[in-house]
C-alpha cells in the first residue's frame, strides 16, 4: 500500500505557484470562448475558489472555441464550467450563476469576490456595471478582457475604482462623449487604422 500527497496546496508548491491565492475568491462574469480558457488557466495557478456568471448555454457555434465538449451541447455555460473545473481536483469549488450579472444582483452575486474578471463581448454591459462599481464604490478590483474580432489579438484592463480612471475611460473623449478611441501604436502607424470599436464582433 502507497500513499501519495496530492492536495491542492502541496501541488501548486511543487511548481512554483503562489499559495497565497488558495484564499482568494475570483469571480468571473462571462463562461464564453475567453472566460472558459481564463477560469481554467486560473485553476492552474493556484485559485481553487471561483463565482462563475453565465445565463446562456453552450450551442455547436461555440465548440471550437470553447474549452467544452461537444456533448455538453443545451448546458448552461456556468454551470459547465463549474463541473469542468470541479473535476479538475476536489479542493476547488465554484459557485456557478446561472443568470445575468446586473446591478440589482451584482453584489449579492460577486459581493465576497477578492477580483472580479470581465470576459464578455459585451460593451454596454460592462459599461453599465463599471459605472455601477463608481457609484457605489464598490473596492474589489476589476479586470475587463476581450478579443479583438476574429481573435487577432487579446487586451486586458485593469481597474481599482478607488483610483482614477475606469472602463470607461476607453469609450469617452475628455468631455466624457461616446467616442471610438485609438488604441496607443508606434507613431509611424496611421492612428486611422487603429479604432476601438464597440459591440459583438466589433473591431478593438
Amino acid at each position: 500500500l502507497s500513499v501519495e500527497r496530492l492536495d491542492y496546496t502541496y501541488l501548486n508548491m511543487m511548481i512554483g505557484n503562489d499559495n497565497n491565492l488558495n484564499k482568494k475568491t475570483i469571480a468571473i462574469i462571462g463562461a464564453g470562448s475567453l472566460g472558459s480558457y481564463v477560469s481554467r488557466e486560473l485553476s492552474k495557478c493556484g485559485v481553487k475558489n471561483f463565482i462563475i456568471a453565465d445565463s446562456d448555454s453552450y450551442s455547436s457555434e461555440n465548440y471550437m472555441r470553447h474549452t467544452f465538449p461537444l456533448f455538453y451541447k443545451n448546458s448552461n455555460k456556468a454551470l459547465l464550467q463549474k463541473l469542468d473545473l470541479e473535476r479538475l481536483h476536489p479542493e476547488v469549488h465554484v459557485k456557478a450563476c446561472r443568470q445575468n450579472i446586473s446591478r440589482e444582483n451584482l453584489l449579492e452575486e460577486m459581493g465576497d469576490a477578492d477580483l472580479i474578471i470581465f470576459t464578455i463581448g459585451n460593451s454596454d454591459t460592462q459599461l453599465e456595471l463599471n459605472h455601477f462599481f463608481r457609484e457605489k464604490n464598490i473596492q474589489i478590483p476589476t479586470i475587463f478582457a476581450w478579443l479583438e474580432a476574429g481573435g487577432e489579438s487579446s487586451h486586458v484592463f485593469f481597474t481599482s475604482h478607488n483610483s482614477q480612471g475606469c472602463y470607461q475611460c476607453l469609450h469617452t473623449d475628455a468631455n466624457g462623449d461616446f467616442c471610438d478611441n485609438k488604441i496607443n501604436v508606434a507613431q509611424e502607424v496611421d492612428p486611422s487604422e487603429h479604432l476601438i470599436r464597440n459591440g459583438c464582433g466589433g473591431v478593438r
